[in-house]
Protein backbone atom coordinates (compact mmCIF):
# COMPACT_ATOMS: atom_id res chain seq x y z
CA UNK A 1 0.00 0.00 0.00
CA UNK A 2 0.88 3.43 -0.78
CA UNK A 3 0.95 6.91 -2.16
CA UNK A 4 2.91 8.57 -4.86
CA UNK A 5 3.73 12.19 -4.79
CA UNK A 6 0.77 14.92 -5.53
CA UNK A 7 0.83 17.15 -8.65
CA UNK A 8 -0.79 20.54 -9.27
CA UNK A 9 -1.89 22.69 -6.92
CA UNK A 10 -5.59 21.63 -6.02
CA UNK A 11 -4.44 21.04 -2.73
CA UNK A 12 -3.94 24.37 -1.59
CA UNK A 13 -7.95 24.94 -2.32
CA UNK A 14 -8.63 21.90 -0.42
CA UNK A 15 -6.93 23.43 2.31
CA UNK A 16 -8.93 26.60 2.62
CA UNK A 17 -12.09 24.54 2.45
CA UNK A 18 -11.00 22.36 5.40
CA UNK A 19 -11.84 24.67 8.55
CA UNK A 20 -15.98 24.82 7.66
CA UNK A 21 -16.23 21.21 7.14
CA UNK A 22 -14.23 20.35 10.03
CA UNK A 23 -17.28 22.71 12.62
CA UNK A 24 -19.53 20.86 10.32
CA UNK A 25 -22.44 18.79 12.38
CA UNK A 26 -22.05 15.39 10.46
CA UNK A 27 -26.29 15.26 10.46
CA UNK A 28 -26.28 17.67 8.32
CA UNK A 29 -23.54 16.22 5.92
CA UNK A 30 -24.65 15.18 1.92
CA UNK A 31 -23.96 12.02 1.31
CA UNK A 32 -21.86 12.10 -2.12
CA UNK A 33 -21.85 9.07 -3.82
CA UNK A 34 -19.13 8.55 -6.31
CA UNK A 35 -19.03 6.52 -9.55
CA UNK A 36 -16.27 4.08 -9.94
CA UNK A 37 -15.16 1.66 -12.80
CA UNK A 38 -12.63 -1.47 -12.55
CA UNK A 39 -10.68 -2.04 -15.33
CA UNK A 40 -8.94 -5.26 -15.24
CA UNK A 41 -5.90 -5.78 -17.02
CA UNK A 42 -5.21 -9.69 -17.34
CA UNK A 43 -2.69 -11.99 -19.47
CA UNK A 44 -5.32 -13.34 -21.59
CA UNK A 45 -6.99 -15.75 -18.51
CA UNK A 46 -10.73 -16.63 -18.38
CA UNK A 47 -12.99 -14.37 -16.49
CA UNK A 48 -12.56 -15.64 -13.11
CA UNK A 49 -9.31 -17.26 -13.76
CA UNK A 50 -6.25 -15.91 -11.78
CA UNK A 51 -5.86 -12.17 -12.28
CA UNK A 52 -9.21 -11.90 -14.19
CA UNK A 53 -11.25 -11.53 -11.16
CA UNK A 54 -14.71 -12.63 -11.41
CA UNK A 55 -17.67 -9.67 -11.09
CA UNK A 56 -18.84 -10.79 -8.12
CA UNK A 57 -15.15 -10.59 -6.33
CA UNK A 58 -15.36 -6.62 -7.55
CA UNK A 59 -18.87 -6.31 -6.33
CA UNK A 60 -17.59 -7.31 -2.95
CA UNK A 61 -14.49 -4.92 -3.26
CA UNK A 62 -17.33 -2.13 -3.39
CA UNK A 63 -19.57 -3.68 -0.59
CA UNK A 64 -16.05 -3.44 1.51
CA UNK A 65 -15.53 0.14 0.68
CA UNK A 66 -18.74 1.33 1.48
CA UNK A 67 -18.73 -0.88 4.72
CA UNK A 68 -15.48 1.29 5.83
CA UNK A 69 -16.79 5.30 4.53
CA UNK A 70 -19.89 4.34 5.91
CA UNK A 71 -19.09 2.80 9.00
CA UNK A 72 -21.86 0.29 8.29
CA UNK A 73 -23.12 -1.19 11.62
CA UNK A 74 -21.97 -4.86 12.61
CA UNK A 75 -19.80 -4.64 8.78
CA UNK A 76 -16.19 -4.71 9.27
CA UNK A 77 -15.81 -1.01 9.06
CA UNK A 78 -17.85 -0.14 12.12
CA UNK A 79 -15.20 0.87 14.50
CA UNK A 80 -14.28 3.91 16.89
CA UNK A 81 -14.38 6.44 13.43
CA UNK A 82 -16.82 8.19 11.51
CA UNK A 83 -19.20 7.78 8.91
CA UNK A 84 -17.68 9.62 6.57
CA UNK A 85 -21.08 10.13 4.03
CA UNK A 86 -18.96 9.02 1.56
CA UNK A 87 -20.31 6.07 -0.70
CA UNK A 88 -19.77 3.75 -3.94
CA UNK A 89 -21.16 2.61 -7.17
CA UNK A 90 -20.48 0.62 -9.80
CA UNK A 91 -20.64 3.37 -13.17
CA UNK A 92 -23.82 2.63 -15.01
CA UNK A 93 -23.03 5.13 -17.52
CA UNK A 94 -19.87 4.84 -19.95
CA UNK A 95 -18.13 7.93 -20.95
CA UNK A 96 -19.84 7.42 -24.68
CA UNK A 97 -23.28 7.52 -22.64
CA UNK A 98 -23.68 3.85 -23.38
CA UNK A 99 -24.98 1.20 -20.35
CA UNK A 100 -22.36 -0.68 -18.39
CA UNK A 101 -21.86 -2.34 -15.47
CA UNK A 102 -18.94 -0.15 -14.59
CA UNK A 103 -16.64 -3.28 -15.37
CA UNK A 104 -14.30 -3.20 -18.60
CA UNK A 105 -11.60 -6.29 -19.02
CA UNK A 106 -8.71 -6.12 -21.33
CA UNK A 107 -5.88 -7.92 -22.13
CA UNK A 108 -2.64 -5.71 -21.47
CA UNK A 109 0.11 -8.12 -22.94
CA UNK A 110 0.35 -5.64 -26.29
CA UNK A 111 2.39 -3.18 -23.41
CA UNK A 112 5.95 -4.28 -23.01
CA UNK A 113 6.91 -5.95 -19.36
CA UNK A 114 2.84 -6.13 -18.56
CA UNK A 115 3.09 -9.62 -19.41
CA UNK A 116 6.17 -10.51 -17.34
CA UNK A 117 6.34 -8.27 -14.66
CA UNK A 118 2.58 -6.71 -14.29
CA UNK A 119 3.02 -2.77 -13.71
CA UNK A 120 5.55 -0.21 -12.34
CA UNK A 121 4.54 2.06 -10.05
CA UNK A 122 7.90 4.06 -10.14
CA UNK A 123 10.35 4.00 -12.76
CA UNK A 124 13.24 1.83 -12.14
CA UNK A 125 11.79 -1.48 -10.89
CA UNK A 126 10.08 -4.13 -12.98
CA UNK A 127 7.27 -3.76 -14.76
CA UNK A 128 5.03 -2.45 -17.02
CA UNK A 129 4.90 1.65 -17.81
CA UNK A 130 1.73 2.18 -15.91
CA UNK A 131 0.64 5.21 -18.39
CA UNK A 132 1.02 2.76 -21.36
CA UNK A 133 -1.25 0.32 -19.79
CA UNK A 134 -3.98 2.34 -18.37
CA UNK A 135 -4.12 3.93 -21.42
CA UNK A 136 -5.48 0.88 -23.08
CA UNK A 137 -8.90 1.33 -20.96
CA UNK A 138 -8.89 4.44 -18.92
CA UNK A 139 -12.15 6.87 -18.85
CA UNK A 140 -10.77 9.77 -17.37
CA UNK A 141 -10.42 10.79 -13.67
CA UNK A 142 -12.78 13.62 -13.73
CA UNK A 143 -15.68 11.83 -13.72
CA UNK A 144 -14.58 8.55 -12.92
CA UNK A 145 -12.63 7.16 -10.07
CA UNK A 146 -10.63 3.81 -12.32
CA UNK A 147 -9.42 1.09 -10.63
CA UNK A 148 -7.11 -1.15 -12.16
CA UNK A 149 -6.81 -4.50 -11.08
CA UNK A 150 -3.14 -6.03 -11.91
CA UNK A 151 -1.49 -9.48 -11.73
CA UNK A 152 1.76 -8.12 -10.33
CA UNK A 153 3.11 -4.90 -9.35
CA UNK A 154 6.72 -4.43 -9.47
CA UNK A 155 6.63 -7.72 -10.19
CA UNK A 156 5.99 -9.17 -7.47
CA UNK A 157 4.41 -12.12 -8.42
CA UNK A 158 1.61 -10.86 -7.07
CA UNK A 159 2.59 -11.69 -3.37
CA UNK A 160 4.62 -9.29 -0.91
CA UNK A 161 5.40 -5.77 -1.42
CA UNK A 162 3.40 -3.15 -3.09
CA UNK A 163 -0.38 -4.19 -3.18
CA UNK A 164 -1.76 -1.12 -4.41
CA UNK A 165 -0.74 2.09 -5.34
CA UNK A 166 -2.71 5.76 -5.62
CA UNK A 167 -1.46 9.54 -6.70
CA UNK A 168 -2.65 12.39 -5.04
CA UNK A 169 -3.74 14.55 -7.18
CA UNK A 170 -5.90 15.20 -9.19
CA UNK A 171 -2.98 14.73 -11.67
CA UNK A 172 -5.31 15.99 -15.05
CA UNK A 173 -3.48 12.28 -17.28
CA UNK A 174 -3.93 8.82 -16.97
CA UNK A 175 -2.19 8.38 -13.42
CA UNK A 176 -5.17 9.74 -11.66
CA UNK A 177 -6.44 6.49 -10.62
CA UNK A 178 -6.01 3.74 -7.80
CA UNK A 179 -4.29 0.42 -8.91
CA UNK A 180 -4.55 -2.76 -6.52
CA UNK A 181 -3.66 -6.44 -6.73
CA UNK A 182 -6.28 -8.73 -8.19
CA UNK A 183 -5.85 -10.57 -4.99
CA UNK A 184 -6.14 -7.97 -2.38
CA UNK A 185 -9.23 -6.90 -3.97
CA UNK A 186 -12.43 -7.44 -2.18
CA UNK A 187 -13.95 -9.73 0.20
CA UNK A 188 -14.57 -12.84 -1.60
CA UNK A 189 -13.13 -14.83 -4.70
CA UNK A 190 -9.38 -15.07 -5.64
CA UNK A 191 -7.69 -12.88 -2.48
CA UNK A 192 -4.68 -13.79 -0.08
CA UNK A 193 -5.98 -14.42 3.81
CA UNK A 194 -4.02 -11.23 4.87
CA UNK A 195 -6.11 -9.06 1.88
CA UNK A 196 -9.38 -10.21 2.39
CA UNK A 197 -10.76 -7.02 4.52
CA UNK A 198 -10.35 -5.23 1.29
CA UNK A 199 -8.43 -2.61 3.07
CA UNK A 200 -6.01 -2.08 0.74
CA UNK A 201 -8.29 -0.51 -1.97
CA UNK A 202 -10.03 1.42 0.93
CA UNK A 203 -6.30 2.81 1.94
CA UNK A 204 -5.98 3.69 -1.74
CA UNK A 205 -9.17 5.41 -1.77
CA UNK A 206 -7.90 7.60 0.73
CA UNK A 207 -5.29 8.61 -0.81
CA UNK A 208 -7.29 9.40 -4.09
CA UNK A 209 -9.34 11.74 -2.04
CA UNK A 210 -6.30 13.51 -0.69
CA UNK A 211 -5.06 11.43 2.56
CA UNK A 212 -1.92 11.10 3.17
CA UNK A 213 -0.10 8.49 5.74
CA UNK A 214 -0.93 8.79 9.46
CA UNK A 215 2.99 9.23 9.24
CA UNK A 216 3.68 10.91 6.58
CA UNK A 217 6.24 13.57 6.47
CA UNK A 218 6.97 12.39 10.34
CA UNK A 219 10.46 11.09 11.87
CA UNK A 220 9.30 11.82 15.72
CA UNK A 221 6.82 11.38 18.07
CA UNK A 222 7.21 14.94 18.82
CA UNK A 223 4.47 17.57 19.41
CA UNK A 224 3.51 19.51 15.76
CA UNK A 225 3.83 23.24 16.06
CA UNK A 226 0.59 23.74 13.61
CA UNK A 227 -1.09 20.15 12.22
CA UNK A 228 -2.99 21.67 10.01
CA UNK A 229 0.18 21.88 7.72
CA UNK A 230 2.77 19.36 9.57
CA UNK A 231 2.46 15.53 8.94
CA UNK A 232 -0.41 14.34 7.35
CA UNK A 233 -2.43 17.90 7.80
CA UNK A 234 -5.16 16.23 9.78
CA UNK A 235 -5.27 17.31 13.36
CA UNK A 236 -6.92 15.01 15.14
CA UNK A 237 -4.31 11.71 14.09
CA UNK A 238 -1.53 11.94 16.60
CA UNK A 239 1.95 12.23 15.27
CA UNK A 240 3.46 8.81 14.72
CA UNK A 241 6.01 7.24 12.71
CA UNK A 242 4.88 4.11 10.79
CA UNK A 243 2.97 1.64 12.48
CA UNK A 244 3.49 -2.04 10.77
CA UNK A 245 4.52 -4.74 13.37
CA UNK A 246 0.89 -5.56 14.62
CA UNK A 247 -2.06 -4.66 16.26
CA UNK A 248 -0.95 -3.02 20.06
CA UNK A 249 2.76 -2.54 19.63
CA UNK A 250 2.49 1.17 19.16
CA UNK A 251 5.46 3.67 17.63
CA UNK A 252 4.55 6.76 19.26
CA UNK A 253 2.21 7.38 22.28
CA UNK A 254 -1.45 7.83 20.96
CA UNK A 255 -1.36 6.62 17.41
CA UNK A 256 -4.28 5.63 16.09
CA UNK A 257 -3.80 2.01 14.99
CA UNK A 258 -7.21 1.07 14.20
CA UNK A 259 -6.87 3.62 11.48
CA UNK A 260 -7.15 2.88 7.89
CA UNK A 261 -4.07 5.60 6.53
CA UNK A 262 -1.33 3.40 8.89
CA UNK A 263 0.25 0.47 7.68
CA UNK A 264 -1.01 -1.93 10.61
CA UNK A 265 -2.31 -5.38 9.53
CA UNK A 266 -6.08 -5.51 8.04
CA UNK A 267 -7.69 -6.92 11.34
CA UNK A 268 -6.45 -3.74 13.48
CA UNK A 269 -7.50 -1.02 11.03
CA UNK A 270 -11.74 -0.13 11.12
CA UNK A 271 -11.75 3.40 11.03
CA UNK A 272 -11.25 7.11 9.97
CA UNK A 273 -11.26 9.97 11.98
CA UNK A 274 -13.21 13.27 11.33
CA UNK A 275 -10.64 15.43 10.16
CA UNK A 276 -10.02 12.60 7.66
CA UNK A 277 -13.52 12.65 6.45
CA UNK A 278 -13.41 16.56 6.56
CA UNK A 279 -10.43 16.37 4.49
CA UNK A 280 -11.78 14.02 1.93
CA UNK A 281 -15.19 15.76 1.72
CA UNK A 282 -13.38 18.98 0.97
CA UNK A 283 -11.18 17.18 -1.76
CA UNK A 284 -14.18 16.22 -3.14
CA UNK A 285 -16.16 19.77 -2.64
CA UNK A 286 -12.87 21.69 -4.72
CA UNK A 287 -10.33 19.69 -6.73
CA UNK A 288 -12.40 16.70 -7.50
CA UNK A 289 -15.95 18.36 -7.50
CA UNK A 290 -16.14 16.59 -11.37
CA UNK A 291 -17.21 13.47 -9.70
CA UNK A 292 -19.97 15.15 -7.69
CA UNK A 293 -21.24 16.73 -11.11
CA UNK A 294 -20.62 13.02 -12.88
CA UNK A 295 -23.24 11.10 -14.40
CA UNK A 296 -21.68 8.23 -14.20
CA UNK A 297 -24.12 6.53 -11.55
CA UNK A 298 -27.25 7.56 -13.76
CA UNK A 299 -28.69 4.83 -15.95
Amino acid sequence: MGTLPQYGTSMAAVRGHLESQQLSNSSSLDVHTLPVVVHVVHRGSAVGVEENISDAQIFSAIDGLNQDFRKLAGSNGDGAGVDTYIQFELAKRSPQDEPTNGIVRVDGRSVPGFEEHGVASIGGVYGADQVAVKSLTSWGGADYINVFVVPEINGNNGAGGAQGFAFLGPTLDARDDIVVLHNAMGLVGNVKPETNLNRTLTHEMGHHLSLFHTFSNTSSCSEEINCAVQGDEVCDTPPTTVNDVNCFTASCEGAILENYMDYTPQPCQNMFTAGQRARMRSCLETARLSLLESAGTTP
